[in-house]
């Protein structure tokens, strides 16, 4: 099965969008996993750090190009003002008078996308957060005007837990640091 897709920000502007690898058909062209795309990469002479700057869209699980979605939590969690703490019966995390055994799941449970707001919103960032959520969320999609506007909103609604923590480590400039600690972690 052919579902991965090779991408790059159009422009070299994240905000923008992807522009896909095309087959001499005029077609993205597409790859069965992530290995075969590297290595039809590589034989064309793209350097490791220029393919580690790629997209590859259609893989869901963890990938070396895509961070996991705990190494997402974690992230958040900290931005959030979560906080770990080791006691005899193993770790802890807490924050104000909540103690709980992990982080919240914000990359499933959409009643967490409340910390994240909270966030955004104290940080003055909701507008940037909108307009890279909305990104995400229309990145390669037809455009549906002239109701674009309330299409757009709805896929911004039904967008996944992960994409609103995507957006918001974008938006808060740590989506880099994230990437970096996960590559170190493979």
């Amino acid at each position: 099965m052919n579902n991965i897709l090779v991408g790059k920000p159009i422009a070299g502007i994240t905000l923008n969008g992807l522009e896909y690898l095309m087959a001499e058909n005029g077609t993205p062209l597409s790859f069965p996993n992530l290995e075969q795309a590297h290595a039809f990469l590589q034989k064309r002479g793209l350097t490791k750090d220029e393919i580690e700057e790629l997209s590859f869209v259609g893989e869901a699980e963890s990938t070396p190009f895509m961070p996991s979605d705990e190494t997402l939590n974690l992230a958040m969690a900290m931005l959030c003002g979560w906080k770990q703490q080791i006691e005899d019966s193993g770790a802890v995390w807490y924050r104000k008078a909540v103690r709980q055994k992990s982080p919240p799941d914000y990359c499933h449970d959409r009643n967490a996308h409340s910390e994240i707001l909270s966030l955004i919103e104290a940080k003055g960032k909701g507008k940037i957060y909108a307009a890279i959520l909305l990104s995400l969320v229309t990145e390669g999609l037809p455009s549906v005007a002239p109701l674009q506007h309330h299409f757009n909103a709805w896929r911004m609604l039904k967008a996944s837990p992960r994409l609103y923590v995507e957006a918001a480590l974008h938006t808060l400039n740590q989506w880099q640091d994230t990437w970096s600690t996960h590559k170190k972690s493979q």
